[in-house]
């Protein structure tokens, strides 16, 4: 993969669909399902054909029309015996990434309390906390065209 992850457009980001019990207590047994796009990470690589992993010459996304960028986030290491890593942007929530230890998928990604997901290298998942962060930051921007 590239250092150009998009959000899966099938999912939104999550990597999952919920059922439609969604937000109390699952009564249809579904509960989430896994996106069969991203297969769960909820980044794709643009610059790859999603049935062959062919690089396609252009990538899928344009670049925005008016050129707003969003700080990367910056990370500090903070191992507390587990691999983890923070970041504390100056707006919006504190983004964790660390070692579950014990996932298959280990890095588990959150927005404060929010669970964004789990992921299997770090990259994927910082990339996963960075778009996030950048939905909600150009979210409260009028015309930023998210």
């Amino acid at each position: 993969m590239t250092d150009k992850l998009t959000k899966c457009p099938a999912c939104g980001g999550l990597g999952y669909f919920r059922c439609d019990c969604w937000p109390g207590d699952c009564i249809c047994g579904q509960d989430e399902d896994t996106c069969f796009e991203c297969e769960g990470e909820g980044l794709i690589d643009p610059t790859y054909d999603d049935d062959f992993g062919v690089p396609i010459e252009e990538p899928v996304t344009p670049p925005p029309e008016n050129h707003l960028r969003v700080k990367p986030l910056e990370w500090a290491d903070e191992d507390e015996g587990l691999e983890c890593w923070r970041a504390r942007p100056t707006v919006g929530p504190i983004y964790t990434v660390e070692d579950d230890g014990f996932s298959s998928l280990k890095y588990h990604v959150t927005a404060h309390q929010l669970v964004l997901g789990n992921f299997g290298d770090l990259a994927t998942a910082k990339a996963a906390a960075q778009s996030d962060y950048e939905t909600r930051v150009l979210s409260a921007i009028e015309g930023a065209g998210r």
